[in-house]
């Protein structure tokens, strides 16, 4: 009995020292967005820019989120089951999605086909694209998201062992392939993320991430990996956009999981410092909600169409990207987990994150 208690006590606290170490993970990925978007690539020292590197940039913020997307997929569904697990994720998802989506419409005019609306608000279009629909701007995120958790929701449900997982993750990718070719369906990015989704899934139901995610030799095989994974996607940067290619997407795939690991393991060391986790909670809490709403609150504060230098205008954003989106959006979160919390009778243990909901 004393046995069983310790060695739950133990998981406990993995567990939980996992959780702190992906809260300030979305907090970085969350900033890196704002930065993106804010237009980082216009500052210029001398001749020399990020701009090179922004589709890289790119991979890594959102690689990060559906890694995290996977991994906690698996925690919530083993939980709770996949019933509830949905519930929760309509709750707290789908519905600022749609408000999102509503906003997109009104300040930027997205889309005023109502076939469009129609495939954006079931969430459907990263399957239905590029014949039937464009992704919207951001938002086809979240839409990515969707058709992942029913992806690999469905398999978790009916597969238990790791490696058939996988092997039934592999015969979906080349269903996906071949409607691709045959019927042009599922965007290209279902393709980019589909093995770093699988991935999280893959590392939440083994004990891998522990093993990896360790800061020995100063952390310098994680540096290797990172490095020889950006030596080989930086060539292919500019292919990045372009249609389905196998070796983009295995260099996309390395990237994001050897920087990912390189971050995690960089994060154990900083993770018990208490302000320096409190920060970045609270940017991680408002994570969510900024991914959905920034773009509005910029058009909102800035207008769309707006004639300013770049320079000028990527200043703009950024202050208010740092000083009013982030705020905003957690004080939106929290009040939205209340009124949640309210109709539904459930008190909740943490603040919300994104792209879960808490601690599953």
């Amino acid at each position: 009995m004393l046995a069983d208690q310790k060695s739950s006590s133990t998981t406990g606290d993995k567990i939980k020292t996992r959780i702190l170490e992906f809260d300030i993970l979305r907090a970085v990925a969350i900033l890196l967005l704002i930065l993106h978007h804010g237009g980082i690539y216009n500052f210029r020292i001398e001749e020399y820019s990020l701009l090179p590197v922004r589709n890289i940039v790119a991979l890594f913020l959102l690689g990060t989120f559906l890694f995290l997307s996977g991994y906690f997929l698996v925690q919530s569904i083993e939980k709770r089951g996949i019933w509830d697990f949905w519930r929760d994720k309509f709750t707290r998802l789908v519905i600022p999605y749609w408000i999102a989506i509503l906003l997109f419409i009104v300040v930027f005019e997205a889309t005023n086909n109502p076939l469009d609306i129609l495939i954006h608000f079931t969430g459907s279009q990263m399957v239905l694209a590029p014949r039937f629909t464009t992704p919207i701007l951001t938002l086809w995120y979240v839409s990515l998201t969707l058709v992942y958790y029913l992806i690999f929701g469905f398999l978790l449900t009916w597969i238990r062992k790791p490696m058939h997982l996988m092997i039934a993750a592999v015969v979906v990718y080349g269903m996906a392939a071949f409607l691709r070719m045959k019927f042009s369906l599922f965007d290209h990015r279902f393709f980019d993320y589909f093995f770093v989704f699988g991935a999280g899934v893959l590392l939440a139901k083994t004990d891998w991430l522990k093993r990896l995610g360790t800061t020995r030799f100063l952390l310098l095989d994680k540096l290797v990996l990172f490095t020889l994974s950006f030596v080989i996607l930086y060539p292919l940067r500019d292919y990045i956009r372009d249609d389905v290619r196998i070796l983009v997407v295995f260099a996309i795939t390395f990237f994001i999981l050897s920087s990912i690991l390189l971050t995690l393991s960089v994060l154990k060391l900083v993770v018990r410092v208490p302000l320096v986790y409190q920060f970045f909670s609270i940017i991680s809490t408002a994570s969510f909600f900024a991914y959905l709403l920034h773009r509005p609150i910029w058009g909102l504060l800035i207008g769309t169409d707006t004639i300013l230098p770049r320079l000028t205008l990527s200043i703009y954003l950024l202050l208010i990207g740092f000083f009013v989106v982030i705020p905003v959006s957690y004080f939106l979160q929290i009040g939205y987990d209340k009124v949640i919390d309210w109709f539904t009778g459930r008190r909740s243990k943490a603040p919300v994150s994104f792209p879960e909901q808490g601690s599953p």
